[in-house]
């Protein structure tokens, strides 16, 4: 199905209109099914990419991290630079 869905998406046809089926309902089913396959697909992908990001800058491979605290709250990228008169940019 995964295949099928990739080959529909890259002719820009539905699923269903390259197997010829004719009823509607039925059609529309089966197209939705391939668009769900292929959204999982891309979200697998997504998440495996961002696991070896996250490998790449020092994490662990289940995504855990207890150097980092929850939300990032208090993490800083930089240093924010001075402004005159003793205000920082926040």
């Amino acid at each position: 199905m995964l295949a099928l869905a990739l080959v529909a998406k890259n002719a820009s046809r539905r699923p269903s209109e390259i197997l010829n089926i004719d009823d509607e309902l039925l059609a529309l089913d089966f197209d939705m099914a391939c668009s769900y396959r292929l959204q999982v697909f891309d979200n697998e992908r997504r998440l495996d990419d961002f696991k070896a990001l996250s490998m790449m800058l020092g994490g662990k491979p289940d995504g855990g991290g207890e150097d980092v605290p929850e939300n990032f709250e208090g993490v800083r990228i930089f240093d924010a630079p001075e402004i005159p008169g003793g205000a920082q940019v926040v």
